[in-house]
């Protein structure tokens, strides 16, 4: 029988590819070019510039940011952290807050080259 082994680090592939050594020794190949690991739009700092890779919601969160602008590819700025209750994120000339637990569900990579404006 064959077992399915996971990672504990999420990747994005991005391009060519090259093996992989997991925990029980056992190797994976993935596409990867720049391998981006990919985590919560919760983590990201004051500043941080971050590009949304996915939504691990429902239908309801999903529709909600659709209206909101905020879908696959769209970059971020956190403008603003607060401690255990969300954060305040700037898409163009638009601001938006968002709670802890909307925001958690919301997986970004960051971008590299764009400054951090604190």
């Amino acid at each position: 029988m064959s077992q399915r082994v996971r990672s504990s680090v999420r990747t994005r592939n991005l391009g060519k590819t090259q093996p992989i050594k997991l925990k029980e020794g056992k190797i994976m190949l993935m596409k990867t070019e720049t391998l981006t690991q990919t985590f919560p739009l919760a983590i990201a700092g004051e500043g941080d510039w971050v590009k949304i890779t996915n939504i691990r919601g429902g239908k309801n969160l999903t529709k909600r940011l659709l209206i909101m602008g905020l879908i696959e590819d769209v970059e971020l700025q956190v403008v603003q952290r607060q401690k255990g209750s969300g954060l305040v994120v700037a898409r163009g000339g638009t601001r938006l807050a968002l709670g802890l637990g909307m925001a958690n569900k919301i997986m970004v990579v960051p971008i590299e080259g764009k400054q951090n404006d604190k």
